[in-house]
């Protein structure tokens, strides 16, 4: 399910994600998420994370507006590296 890519302030104990993507339950890349999509027929796989990454690029705009700490920002602005690449 997609909630287990999210932010979480309590990942498994080992640190890990319960889904995995390629094999991965940690440091999921973009080539990992291009992959899935291929093998489950998603059509436009790259659009769709630009989508979501241009979405995720204006986070602290959101957060920032709905009183969010700037530390919880910081952490999720940090995990755009995986739409990136």
């Amino acid at each position: 399910p997609a909630y287990d890519l999210t932010a979480a302030a309590y990942p498994l104990a080992s640190g890990f994600r319960a889904a995995r993507v390629g094999g991965r339950a940690a440091e999921i890349r973009r080539d990992d998420l291009l992959r899935l999509a291929g093998e489950h027929d998603i059509r436009q796989p790259a659009e769709i994370l630009a989508q979501v990454a241009d979405a995720v690029g204006r986070w602290e705009i959101h957060a920032a507006a709905h009183g969010i700490s700037r530390g919880v920002m910081a952490a999720v602005a940090g995990m755009q590296r995986v739409l990136r690449g």
